[in-house]
């Protein structure tokens, strides 16, 4: 069991290798809970509250369904951001954040990553960041609606497309980058 931990890199666990995170309890991590350079890890059944972020990944060069990696079978109470995702070269899909009790959506701190046909609902605040050193990243085919805020775009040449953003209550796109 992972309770209390006060972290400030890695959070809760920093995984290299493959491995199977089930049954766990992750409370109260002031960084990211779970931080992952590899793609072949099994989260499942596992309670997340209060966390500033649930999952990091760093790995690169990968495809990745979020529902089977992540999203299914797990509880998340409170949590700050649900996904930070600094890896490069990445083709993420098949997410569904929805009103999970997390804050905020997606993180983006990587480079030419592709997501594709998320589906992110009514968060309390931003679904979708594209951090100041972002580049090169695609947001294709997805739905952001019903959140505080829809997209928020500081880095360079990322790009949203094909994409429903509707009705956030805040604004839809905030472009602060080129």
């Amino acid at each position: 069991m992972f309770n209390n931990n006060n972290t400030n890199f890695g959070g809760g666990c920093f995984i290299y290798s493959k491995i199977n995170l089930s049954n766990n309890n992750f409370a109260n991590n002031n960084f990211t809970t779970i931080y992952t350079l590899n793609d072949q890890i099994t989260i499942n059944k596992n309670r997340f509250n209060t966390n500033d972020a649930v999952l990091g990944i760093g790995f690169n060069d990968s495809t990745v369904n979020l529902n089977n990696f992540l999203i299914n079978y797990n509880t998340f109470l409170n949590n700050g951001i649900m996904l930070v995702f600094d890896g490069n070269r990445n083709n993420i899909n098949h997410d569904n954040i929805l009103n999970n009790g997390t804050k905020k959506g997606i993180l983006i701190n990587g480079n030419n990553n592709k997501f594709i046909n998320l589906l992110i609902v009514k968060l309390s605040n931003i679904a979708v960041t594209f951090n100041n050193f972002a580049s090169g990243n695609n947001f294709t085919n997805g739905t952001v609606t019903e959140n505080g805020y829809g997209f928020l775009i500081l880095g360079n040449n990322n790009c949203v497309m094909s994409s429903t953003i509707l009705a956030n209550r805040g604004y839809g796109f905030n472009i602060s980058g080129k």
